[in-house]
């Protein structure tokens, strides 16, 4: 629920599949290589907007209802104030007005403030106690501002979790045409066999 640091792991990730695409094609190895790339599993990730941080913070806490005015949607979604002068393909800050309004959909009650956590790690929820034998009951953590949210899944999980949805993966080489389409995630596996040479059972 870090979302500024998933999406920069993210960028990381494009960066790395582009550095290798480059390096094989320098060392005329693209064409005898099979890369592939793709994910275990979602998120249920999505962004449904932008958010004026500066009109978000100027609204008391605790003033909901007011905070989500600041949540641009449709024709009232703005651009974000990410900039990369230095085109390093990173935003050259993180800490900006106008950001993403994004979110998942499994997930223990916390605030939302849609900035950046400057002093670590996001930590949407802490253990309260344990209230029940065989698990520790996780509530809001108070440390955090926002808007409260309350939660979609159980209180035993301190973060979002794994969802159904499909994956995107990327392939090019020898036998990435194989990969085209929609498949069961257990197809993979024996398209990358079936490419070696190994077969495809």
């Amino acid at each position: 629920m870090d979302y500024d640091r998933s999406l920069a792991d993210l960028l990381e990730l494009d960066s790395t599949i582009g550095k290798t695409k480059e390096w094989l094609k320098r060392n005329k190895l693209d064409k005898d290589t099979l890369v592939v790339v793709t994910a275990d599993h979602g998120h249920s990730f999505d962004v449904y907007g932008s958010v004026d941080t500066q009109l978000f913070n100027s609204v008391a806490e605790g003033e909901d209802m007011e905070k989500k005015h600041s949540i641009g949607t449709y024709e009232n979604s703005g651009w974000t104030s990410y900039v990369d002068a230095d085109g390093d393909g990173f935003p050259d800050s993180w800490d900006v007005r106008f950001t993403l309004a994004a979110g998942t959909a499994g997930f223990p009650s916390y605030k939302e403030n849609f900035q950046v956590s400057v002093n670590g790690t996001f930590v949407p929820a802490i253990a309260q106690g344990t209230s029940h034998h065989h698990y520790k009951e996780h509530v809001s953590n108070p440390a955090n501002s926002g808007i409260s949210k309350p939660g979609t899944i159980a209180g035993d999980a301190p973060v979002g979790v794994h969802s159904l949805q499909d994956v995107p993966l990327f392939a090019m080489g020898p036998g990435s045409e194989a990969f085209a389409g929609i498949m069961d995630n257990t197809e993979v596996f024996h398209k990358i066999a079936e490419a070696l040479g190994l077969g495809g059972n």
